[in-house]
């Protein structure tokens, strides 16, 4: 079995206590996932699944008596350094689901628990897992006519780019561009094989018929992003914003319309750069030792605005007149010393309030 992949259900004998039960109703609704289950003051994991999360997380195999079932292998985590262990999960390939307690224990009574989130690489908000610095998207790319429809969601802050790689750019233009937009998990229609040059993102397969473009379109008119492009693609991008909500409620993510902040990227309106072009201009990383441009630039104040500065550099503008916009904004601050010393006490006390309202929602 590949590494992330779990088994799909409990042997029957295993559900012997009402405890187990639960945790097995819990890990047969979410096929693919590993369950946390709370028990008092940890989260467990039984029998394969422990087995295989046990040396992730770096704790102890254990076993315990469970009625007639007899021992089931189980190991656990104290439920107050939960995001830490669920970052090992995630980093090896694992979807995790989260069973939490939802009332408070009562004697001789079996605590009610369900299925409050499910994690996987792309559908992060949880500040503990997440790079205040940093954007992680969870993209939907859905083949076309030769090209691809994407959207690309940034959960934890509602932000959301739809757009399209066509058919006369490079076989590898795919993967550059979930480069660019750091996607963290990309969303695939259901299928033999997935398209072809995703890179080393984590693939996730979902039905055919959640990429749906009428749900899509209702999606976007209902956050008031406008009318999509007249081009027939569009309507490839807006059947991948379904499916990109339909994978958010199955998180237990309430992608609220209004939240979501959607805006069309056209395929000539930003630069697509290779990783080698990337790694040689030394954007992010440095090749000897030295620092890199963003670490040069970076005198950023708050996590959106550095958030901001590393999508500029990941995906330069191409247009003319949109270069020109960008440079009038940063020739005024530049020659503006005193609106730029304001600015900057004023944001000096902001805290991520991208992220902040989108916990909130």
């Amino acid at each position: 079995m590949p590494v992330g992949a779990v088994s799909p259900e409990a042997p029957a004998a295993a559900a012997d206590t009402p405890a187990v039960r639960q945790y097995w109703g819990a890990r047969n609704a979410h096929p693919g996932c590993l369950v946390m289950f709370r028990l008092g003051d940890f989260f467990e994991l039984f029998g394969e699944d422990a087995e295989r999360a046990a040396p992730v997380l770096g704790v102890v195999l254990t076993a315990r008596a469970f009625g007639r079932a007899g021992k089931l292998p189980m190991c656990g985590v104290p439920h107050q350094s939960l995001d830490g262990h669920l970052a090992k999960l995630l980093a090896a390939g694992f979807k995790v689901a989260v069973c939490d307690q939802v009332e408070a224990p009562r004697p001789g009574h079996l605590v009610r628990r369900r299925v409050t989130r499910v994690l996987s690489p792309g559908t992060l908000i949880e500040d503990g897992l997440l790079a205040a610095g940093r954007s992680v998207r969870c993209v939907a790319a859905l083949p076309r006519d030769g090209g691809v429809g994407l959207a690309a969601l940034d959960v934890s802050t509602g932000a959301c780019h739809l757009g399209w790689v066509g058919a006369e750019l490079s076989a590898n233009a795919v993967r550059h561009r979930l480069a660019a937009l750091e996607a963290g998990e990309v969303l695939v229609p259901d299928g033999p094989q997935p398209p072809a040059q995703l890179g080393e993102v984590p693939v996730t397969p979902r039905p055919e018929a959640s990429f749906d473009a009428e749900a899509g379109a209702a999606l976007l008119g209902r956050s008031g992003g406008g009318p999509p492009p007249a081009e027939p693609w569009a309507r490839a991008a807006l059947a991948a914003l379904a499916a990109l909500a339909d994978y958010c409620r199955e998180a237990e993510l309430n992608l609220d319309p209004q939240f979501l902040s959607v805006s069309w990227r056209l395929p000539q309106e930003v630069m697509s750069l290779d990783p080698a072009t990337r790694r040689n201009l030394e954007l992010l990383e440095s090749l000897g030792g030295g620092p890199s441009l963003l670490s040069l630039l970076d005198r950023t104040l708050t996590p959106l605005g550095a958030r901001r500065l590393r999508s500029w550099l990941l995906e330069p503008l191409s247009e003319l007149s949109a270069v020109r916009r960008r440079q009038e904004a940063v020739a005024e601050l530049s020659e503006g010393a005193q609106l730029r010393a304001a600015l900057r006490q004023d944001l000096g006390a902001c805290r991520d309030l991208e992220r902040l309202l989108g916990r909130c929602v």
